[in-house]
């Protein structure tokens, strides 16, 4: 990945994909257009249904659960 602004070159290389580079991929290639149905999961805290089981969701660093509604205390590895 190259990033739009080279200022943030050295912010990349993680070995783990980030909560915001999951949804910025899924996002771009439509993957939660397959979601939209009213059977899919009403995530909570920023999370957003996972593309292959939408009942799912993928959460963000803190939370955790099948809707994103569970505190976590550290993110699982």
């Amino acid at each position: 990945m190259v990033p739009r602004d080279m200022k943030y070159l050295q912010t990349l290389g993680s070995r783990m994909i980030s909560f915001y580079e999951k949804l910025m991929i899924n996002l771009h290639y439509g993957c939660l257009d397959r979601c939209k149905e009213k059977s899919s999961a009403a995530c909570q805290n920023g999370g957003f249904p996972h593309p292959r089981d939408c009942s799912k969701c993928i959460c963000p660093s803190g939370y955790g659960g099948r809707l994103c509604n569970e505190r976590v205390e550290k993110d699982p590895v």
